[in-house]
């Protein structure tokens, strides 16, 4: 059970990825599963529509991942 659930979780994260939808990136980076991936914050932070009411706080976390990985 745990092998499929790590699966399902892997192929969902790289469909978000692949994705370039900033609003499913967001969706992801909301959730408990996505709030520290920082990959997908990168995606979120470069992808199309980069310039929204968002960009601060995707570097905001950015910033903080970059702290606490230190």
């Amino acid at each position: 059970m745990v092998r499929l659930r790590d699966q399902l979780h892997h192929s969902l994260r790289a469909a978000v990825l692949a994705s370039r939808e900033p609003d499913l990136m967001s969706t992801r980076t909301r959730s408990r599963w996505g709030a520290d991936d920082y990959d997908v914050w990168l995606a979120q932070r470069d992808a199309p529509g980069g310039g929204s009411p968002m960009r601060s706080l995707v570097d905001g976390q950015l910033a903080r991942l970059d702290r606490d990985l230190r």
